[in-house]
């Protein structure tokens, strides 16, 4: 540190400066010019890692011209700036994070500190690996250490702080570490000892070859640097063992395995303390279709683009690990609703922006159980078991953040029982339709009707839809079942065609997984095919929540209106996206969504939306069908706007085939 143009008390507000910017970092010290910044200072590693440097060169000769302009913007901008580039040390470029500061205390000098910790951990490569590493104060106490100095001995980082270095380095020389120090603060010289000894979280010893090396600054030590090697393979092959045991493999977080047993140690500690200790269960929505439709190896890339975001959330209170697949706990120490709507409300914004991957950018939404453990100890599976029910029910009743309650307990028993039953449905013929007319508003004639599914069950009798369809997309039973459907409608379709009435049409609820399948297009092509339909009598009802991948869907619907089927957009209004692709989707209806219908005679808003709407549609080409129709005065608003079709229980509410034979189709005989 002799090259150093700070004082002993900058020097110290420098190293507290860095303690707080992670486990493992190389810094710069720049000095601000005009036009340009001049490198001051650079620490051994950033040495190590850039090069030698002269004092007073140019800090831009460093890096490529595309990472020194997003190095320069990211200091005007005053924030983190994730740089791709490629260090003299390193045959592969990495991702790493600038932290880019003024230190304002130093007048004109700038800090930039690089975050190495993505680039090492325990599966990492020979060449990865980084010795471990203590900072110590001079009485002993740990300022921090690097990641392969906590994850090889077990600890998580506040943990490791808080420690004790006498219950870590064990004995150097068959002397105390506290009493090496000790002499070393009047010698001021580095010394190696070849008879030291490590000790684990779980109390495991290893022998280690160590290095202390006093941090000099204006002849005072400011600090020591403790680096040590294991010298026994034992402990090499048990920190491998610990990696598997301990870490999850693709994404490098705690895993299951860590959870049981730091749970042990949080829940002991929520007593003790009486403080309330939560689960967090963070379900990744319908992942498996990720999987299904883009390949494991995009999948990957996204949980792992998605515990990137994850991990910051993580504190001295909250931890993170991976449970499964596509599911994550946050543990929260000192837990409190304040606290778990702050992290509910912070993983909001991290979905709200696409996941990155090499291929493609992604959409994901996600579900949050929560379950609290206040004065009674709960073992562990009970709460992940709790918490796996909230998630469930938030999904079902559509919240992103779900409190387990007791009376979910009887309920979840219910619903797995009726979706085991639900996956029999289709065997068993208990599902069958009704359809529900489409009255033509200038005419009162009917031509259009749509399909509605509905399920009879020996156990739980008529299931409505609002409570088995939940279910059914969750599970995702829904593509098989709506698959039964539009062979249903097809065999409908099929047989007006043989009576020449090509002006009838049925409308089908096509679910967001369905729309989303990668062989839907095809689907749609052999089922035509089969029955020798009239693609022009099939009316595909889109909801807005299945038009999120603007390009996929765009590709769909070119190709569902080649194929010269109706496209109808359902429950409009409901969605956030509508202005955005209504412009520009090849579609052909807009069915304005009940919501908006039925209060539209007494409320000004619902109505002026509604008419909104109709002027919008009309303005584009397109037909307007208002849902949910139940009074005359809805009629009359809707003829007054010129909107072309009306469904609701005014006309009739659905029925079962025989009644739309017996009242509309006998006419057409």
């Amino acid at each position: 540190m002799e090259n150093s143009p700070l004082t002993n008390d900058q020097w110290k507000y420098a190293v507290k400066q860095l303690n707080n910017l992670g486990d493992y970092y190389c810094f710069f010290l720049l000095k601000k010019h005009p036009t340009y910044f001049e490198v001051q200072f650079a620490s051994d590693l950033a040495t190590e890692y850039f090069g030698d440097f002269s004092k007073n060169e140019r800090a831009e000769t460093y890096f490529t011209p595309s990472n020194w302009q997003s190095i320069i913007q990211s200091l005007n901008e005053n924030k983190k700036a994730t740089i791709q580039f490629t260090p003299k040390s390193m045959s592969e470029k990495i991702i790493t994070t600038m932290i880019l500061k003024e230190i304002d205390e130093l007048q004109e000098l700038y800090l930039l500190a690089i975050d190495l910790t993505e680039q090492y951990d325990l599966g990492s490569s020979e060449q990865h690996q980084i010795e471990p590493l203590i900072g110590l104060a001079i009485d002993g106490e740990i300022l921090y250490g690097n990641r392969a100095t906590i994850g090889s001995l077990g600890y998580r980082k506040q943990k490791f702080i808080s420690a004790s270095i006498e219950n870590i380095i064990t004995s150097v020389n068959s002397s105390s570490i506290l009493e090496v120090l000790k002499r070393l603060n009047e010698t001021k010289e580095l010394e190696e000892f070849y008879d030291a000894t490590v000790k684990t979280i779980d109390g495991q010893t290893f022998r280690i070859y160590l290095r202390i090396t006093p941090i000099i600054v204006d002849s005072e030590i400011v600090e020591f640097h403790c680096i040590w090697r294991h010298l026994e393979q034992s402990f090499i092959e048990n920190q491998k063992l610990f990696s598997l045991h301990y870490y999850d493999q693709l994404t490098g977080i705690w895993n299951k395995q860590a959870l049981n047993e730091h749970f042990l140690e949080e829940s002991r500690i929520a007593q003790r303390n009486r403080n309330n200790l939560a689960i967090l269960l963070v379900d990744v929505l319908r992942f498996k279709r990720i999987n299904e439709s883009y390949g494991t190896n995009i999948g990957d890339e996204i949980l792992c683009a998605i515990t990137q975001r994850l991990k910051t959330i993580e504190s001295a209170e909250n931890y993170l690990y991976r449970l499964n697949g596509d599911e994550f706990i946050i543990m929260v120490q000192n837990a409190t609703d304040e606290k778990i709507i702050a992290i509910s409300e912070k993983i909001n914004k991290m979905f709200l922006q696409p996941f990155t991957t090499s291929e493609i950018d992604l959409d994901c939404d996600y579900s949050i159980g929560v379950t609290m453990q206040q004065e009674e100890a709960i073992e562990l599976e009970s709460m992940l078991q709790q918490a796996m029910q909230a998630v469930y029910f938030s999904m079902v009743y559509g919240q992103k953040l779900c409190y387990y309650e007791p009376s979910m307990e009887e309920s979840y028993r219910h619903d797995a029982l009726m979706e085991s039953h639900l996956r029999r449905a289709i065997e068993k013929n208990e599902l069958h339709l009704h359809f529900q007319p489409q009255i033509d508003l200038s005419t009162g004639n009917v031509e259009s009707f749509e399909a509605l599914l509905r399920w009879s069950n020996p156990k739980f009798g008529d299931v409505s839809p609002v409570k088995f369809i939940p279910i059914a997309e969750e599970s995702g039973i829904i593509v098989m079942i709506g698959d039964w459907v539009l062979e249903e409608v097809a065999k409908i379709l099929s047989e007006w065609k043989k009576r020449e009435w090509l002006h009838l049409r049925i409308a089908v609820n096509i679910s967001p997984l369905q729309f989303k399948e990668e062989n839907f297009i095809e689907k749609m092509k052999d089922l035509i095919e089969r029955h020798s339909l009239e693609p022009s009598m099939l009316e595909l009802e889109i909801t807005e929540s299945s038009m999120m991948d603007v390009d996929k869907t765009m590709i769909t619907l070119s190709e569902l209106k080649e194929m010269n089927m109706i496209i109808s957009i359902d429950d409009f209004g409901t969605g956030y996206s509508s202005l955005s692709y209504i412009k520009s989707y090849p579609i052909d209806i807009i069915k304005i969504d009940k919501s908006f219908i039925q209060e539209m005679d007494c409320d000004q808003r619902n109505q002026a939306i509604a008419k909104t709407i109709i002027h919008l549609a009309h303005s584009l080409g397109l037909t307007v069908i208002a849902e949910g129709v139940e009074r005359l005065e809805h009629v009359s608003i809707l003829k007054g706007e010129n909107c072309e079709k009306a469904q609701g229980f005014l006309f009739s509410k659905p029925v079962p085939f025989d009644v739309i034979e017996n009242q509309y189709l006998n006419k057409l005989n």
